[in-house]
């Protein structure tokens, strides 16, 4: 008891040395933990903000360069108000989904699809784009019940700006891309301009009551600090980015970032009470340790250990679950998938990317509603067919993507065409008149041969081989393989190269004459197009004529042809050749440009030619346009003087019917049917063609004559040209210059 008692003001010591080394380390503890949370939580906000304003600019580059490709059709806007201009509107507009598309011109007079007429030049629309900057704002429209956002581009002709056009989107345009998937009930994101102004929240922000400006919210809420709302003004006038804690409907935090090229900032704000959900447990538990000495501490170390558990369990689950059909998230599938493809030991697997054909047509007719149906559906009959060991998911939209076990190509393709079988039988959904069409890419994983294997790699190709399928109807699914991979990065390349090869006049003018069939002289060419460059050599047409009819550089490419070939006729009759006509192929596309029967003629004014001496060939599905439009622009060019050639006669599907209803004045037979000559068959179809087009008048001319029995059966059924290699192959302007010379040499039949 005396040991006791005397050692008693130690062991009182020695606790109070505990129990101050206890609060100590639980202080310390505590303020660690207050520092890991938040920069936990700034870390996020920063990466949340950073994805919303990356797909946000992404966007907004997709809808400029789509805006930007209905530009390039719509150079020298001084008619603005035409009826031929309003229709090329409408179509575009219709196609696009937009509420409205219009085109101002230099004085700012906008003529709009919905009937609009107005001023604009003093709007922040018209003056950025006029000093040639795509822009966009958010504004309300008179008869739009909602805020809108008001897009513009600037039209321009060779680097003079000749008018902006305009189109006007609903302003929840950028709602899915500012969605924050971790919290999807929760967090919002807004778009706000650099004045305050809210231009879009978010898709999941419906039940958030958000005012207009930002600014005024948070200084209504009268809860927000004076030196915060300076802060976030300050920060966003010298375009920094930055956190708050606000009070907006509750208490938040805010992070706020610049997006790129723009004055709009990105705000994500997610509840304090949701993201740090045990942050405040964590530090009352550290605060009681303090007064209730280390045996609490451990038992409130051991309830935060516990509550860092749940709330990991609780992110799991929002990370790992896909809203919309209830199964794994895109996330969870690509964790799900690495893993099977590492346990299995090397064998090969399919990845599938899926999605549906005009699922935006499905969504614009019967609702959004039914289109998550759709998606639901599709969802529970790839659930049917997946087995074990595979996975797959919804992705976005109206994406899937599927990791499948790998056989053989037979069996895999079984798979994938009954999988598009049940989706096209769709009982479930058969009150609706629409039919489900997939495309389907398909990359096939081989570990042992794919050393370099990344998994969003694979999901990359399956992808793109998706995306070389979109539209085609006679084929629904493909396989990547490296001549897809070569094509892509092909196509990549020459449109990396176009528009300089232009500059650098890398794109030559070729002659094909055209022979008499009696008397076998020269009777006129065809100018076609090669691309030379010194160091690739020469590019031929049919690698990169079908990428720019797709992506619109053809319209630049035939005027182009058409001048070069003026200037050529040009040198020709100064030097005195005898000049015969020349055609020049026209795209189907040139017919959206108002003014390019204007532009033609300038041409023609500038170098002083004669429309005798050229002549406008177009194809038979470019005829197949909307009839009226169509004549009249013919009748147009027949009254400046061009002859009219209807190319490739006998590919469509009306052809006939074309030659009774166009103005055309001379035809040319197709390859297709001069290759079969010889034919029985073919024989009679041939003639046939040849007595009909020249009983409406009509020269006709046979394209692609290789052999002297092809020519002798077309010279004596009085077919009026010839064309092909049997005279000549295309050539360039110094031997077609040779030709002229001999203008009255015979080659000899």
């Amino acid at each position: 008891m005396k040991w006791a008692k005397k050692n008693l003001p130690a062991t009182i010591v020695v606790i109070a040395v505990l129990i101050i080394f206890a609060v100590i380390a639980s202080l310390g503890y505590t303020q660690y933990l207050k520092k890991e949370y938040d920069k936990e939580i700034t870390n996020k906000l920063e990466n949340f903000s950073k994805s919303g304003a990356e797909k946000t600019h992404r966007m907004m580059m997709q809808v400029y360069g789509n805006i930007k490709g209905y530009s390039k059709i719509l150079t020298n806007l001084d008619d603005y108000e035409s009826q031929q201009q309003t229709k090329l509107l409408e179509e575009l507009c219709k196609d696009s989904g937009y509420i409205s598309i219009g085109v101002a011109d230099t004085e700012g007079r906008l003529a709009a699809t919905n009937g609009m007429k107005l001023n604009v030049s003093t709007s922040e629309n018209f003056k950025m784009s006029m000093q040639g900057k795509s822009w966009i704002t958010s504004m309300f429209v008179e008869g739009i019940s909602n805020q809108v956002l008001v897009l513009s581009v600037p039209i321009e002709k060779d680097d003079i700006i000749s008018g902006v056009i305009f189109a006007i989107c609903e302003e929840f345009y950028f709602e899915q891309a500012l969605r924050i998937e971790e919290y999807p009930n929760d967090g919002i994101t807004l778009l706000v301009s650099g004045d305050g102004t809210v231009v879009c929240k978010s898709s999941n922000a419906a039940g958030i009551q958000i005012g207009n400006n930002l600014f005024d919210e948070l200084e209504i809420s009268g809860k927000n600090d004076d030196s915060d709302i300076d802060k976030l003004r300050n920060g966003m006038e010298t375009a920094r980015e930055g956190r708050l804690n606000i009070w907006l409907d509750g208490s938040s935090y805010m992070y706020y970032r610049p997006l790129e090229n723009h004055d709009w900032y990105i705000m994500v704000m997610i509840p304090k009470n949701v993201m740090v959900t045990g942050n405040d447990k964590v530090i009352s538990s550290a605060y009681i340790v303090i007064a209730f000495f280390i045996i609490l501490y451990l038992i409130t170390f051991l309830i935060v250990r516990h509550m860092q558990r749940s709330n990991h369990k609780k992110i799991e689950r929002i990370a790992y679950v896909d809203e919309l059909t209830g199964g794994i998230s895109f996330e969870k599938f690509k964790r799900d998938a690495a893993d099977i493809i590492k346990d299995g030991d090397g064998k090969p697997y399919a990845m599938v990317s899926i999605d549906i054909d005009k699922f935006k047509v499905i969504n614009d007719i019967f609702g959004y509603e039914e289109g998550n149906r759709v998606i639901r559906y599709i969802w529970s009959i790839i659930n049917e067919i997946v087995g074990q060991d595979e996975t797959f998911a919804h992705r976005r939209a109206d994406q899937f993507v599927i990791l499948l076990n790998y056989e053989d190509e037979q069996k895999m393709m079984e798979r994938i065409e009954a999988l598009s079988e049940m989706v096209r039988q769709r009982e479930s959904l058969n009150e609706k008149n629409y039919e489900i069409i997939l495309s389907i890419g398909i990359y096939i994983i081989n570990k042992e041969t794919d050393d370099d294997f990344v998994l969003d790699n694979a999901i990359d190709r399956a992808e793109l081989a998706k995306q070389s399928v979109k539209g085609k109807h006679n084929q629904f699914y493909a396989v990547y393989d490296e001549k897809l991979r070569q094509k892509i990065l092909r196509d990549q390349e020459i449109e990396s190269r176009m528009e300089r090869a232009l500059e650098r006049q890398e794109f030559k003018v070729y002659y094909q004459p055209k022979y008499d069939s009696r008397t076998c002289e020269l009777n006129g060419a065809e100018a076609l197009v090669r691309w030379y460059n010194d160091k690739t050599g020469m590019i031929f047409p049919n690698e990169f004529i079908p990428l720019f009819e797709s992506n619109g550089f053809i319209v630049e490419l035939d005027k182009y042809m058409f001048r070069q070939v003026c200037k050529d006729i040009r040198s020709w009759l100064d030097e005195g050749y005898k000049v015969v006509p020349v055609s020049v192929n026209l795209s189907q596309l040139q017919f959206y440009n108002l003014h390019f029967i204007e532009e033609y003629r300038e041409i023609l004014e500038k170098y002083d030619v004669s429309p005798e001496y050229v002549q406008l060939e177009l194809t038979e599905t470019t005829l197949f346009s909307e009839e009226s439009i169509l004549n009249k622009i013919i009748d147009k060019l027949h009254d400046i003087g061009f002859k009219i050639l209807m190319d490739d006669f006998g590919t469509g599907y009306s052809s006939l019917n074309m030659l009774k209803n166009v103005p055309i004045d001379i035809l040319k037979l197709d390859k297709s049917f001069v290759d079969d000559i010889g034919d029985r068959k073919v024989d009679i179809v041939v003639s046939t063609i040849v007595s009909l087009g020249q009983s409406l008048d009509m020269k006709i001319v046979a394209e692609g004559v290789e052999t002297k029995e092809q020519y002798e059966f077309l010279r004596d059924i009085f077919c009026d040209e010839i064309q092909g290699y049997y005279f000549s192959r295309p050539i360039a302007e110094k031997e077609y210059r040779q030709k002229l010379i001999k203008e009255a040499d015979i080659i000899g039949c």
